[in-house]
C-alpha cells in the first residue's frame, strides 16, 4: 500500500476518500536553522563529498603517511568563495580549545604532553584545488583544529571542485579519548582533512572541543591502507581488496562479508 502525504496527493490531483474534519491550527514551529521554518524540506539540499585516500602506517613515526582526493559537489543555492576543513587531530594537544576548557575546568589531560606524545594532523605539502594551490590559514590559532581556504574560483550552485591534499596524521599517547595509541594499536577517528559542512547556518566550522561532537557531510570513502602483515585493521565500511586480518583475530565466529549484486 503506499500512503501519501496530504500535501502531495492534493498537488497531484489524487481523490481523497471523505471530507477532512477541522482540526486546530498547529502550535507554531521553533526557529530552525537546517529546515525551513515552515517544516517543508521539499526543497533541502546537502552537499556531496568523495574522498579516495591512500595512507601508509608509519609504526616507527607513530603515523599515518596519506594522499587524498576530495571532489566536493556544490548543491546548496548559494556561491561559495572559501572552503572550511576540519583537523581534528590536532585538539589533542597543547594550545588547543580543548586544552584551553581542558584548564579553565581542572582537568588535565592534553595540555601538558611533550611533544613525543601529542596527536596531530599536518599538511605535508600546499593543497591544490583544481590545480592550484591554496596555502591553508588558521583561523582560531593556536588552535589548528580549523583549516581556511580561499577558493581561486567561486563555486557556483551544482559546480565541483577537485581538492589535493597531502598529509601526515598521529594520535596521541598517554590519553585516550575518542583517539589514541599505545604500543602497537593505534585509534585513528577523524585522522584525515575533513571538510566543514555548509548547510542553511553557512559553514559549520566549529573548532573540536570537549562537549562539541562531529559533524560531516554526505559522501562515499574509497580507503587503501597499508600497514604490517601482522596487523588487524578494524574500520567502517567494506573490505574489497587485501586482508584486513579479521580471520586470525576471530574469537566469536567466521567472518562474513556479503556483497549484495
Amino acid at each position: 500500500m503506499l500512503i501519501l502525504p496530504l500535501a502531495f496527493a492534493l498537488q497531484q490531483g489524487i481523490a481523497l476518500p471523505g471530507p477532512e474534519p477541522k482540526r486546530a491550527p498547529p502550535p507554531a514551529r521553533p526557529a530552525a536553522t537546517t529546515t525551513p521554518p515552515s517544516g517543508d524540506t521539499a526543497g533541502y539540499w546537502q552537499q556531496r563529498a568523495d574522498y579516495a585516500i591512500v595512507a601508509r602506517l608509519d609504526e616507527g613515526a607513530h603515523a599515518a603517511r596519506a594522499t587524498g582526493t576530495l571532489t566536493y559537489v556544490n548543491r546548496s543555492p548559494d556561491t561559495l568563495r572559501e572552503m572550511y576543513v576540519h583537523q581534528y587531530l590536532n585538539a589533542f594537544r597543547p594550545g588547543s580549545r580543548w586544552s584551553a576548557a581542558d584548564a579553565r575546568e581542572g582537568r588535565v589531560r592534553f595540555q601538558h604532553l611533550p611533544d613525543s606524545a601529542t596527536g596531530y594532523e599536518r599538511f605535508t605539502a600546499t593543497p591544490t584545488f583544481d590545480g592550484t594551490p591554496v596555502a591553508p590559514v588558521y583561523p582560531y590559532a593556536p588552535d589548528s583544529t580549523v583549516a581556511r581556504f580561499a577558493l581561486p574560483r567561486a563555486l557556483a550552485p551544482g559546480d565541483s571542485v577537485i581538492v589535493r591534499f597531502a598529509w601526515e596524521a598521529r594520535p596521541s599517547a598517554m590519553v585516550y579519548r575518542r583517539q589514541g595509541r599505545r604500543g602497537r594499536h593505534y585509534d585513528f577517528a577523524q585522522w584525515y582533512p575533513k571538510v566543514a559542512v555548509y548547510d542553511r547556518g553557512g559553514w559549520e566550522q566549529n573548532p573540536l572541543v570537549p562537549a562539541g561532537e562531529l559533524y560531516g557531510e554526505f559522501g562515499t570513502f574509497d580507503v587503501t591502507i597499508v600497514a604490517a602483515n601482522d596487523q588487524v585493521l578494524g574500520a567502517t565500511g567494506v573490505p574489497v581488496e587485501g586482508d584486513p586480518g579479521w580471520e586470525r583475530a576471530r574469537a566469536f565466529g567466521p567472518v562474513v562479508i556479503r556483497r549484495d549484486a
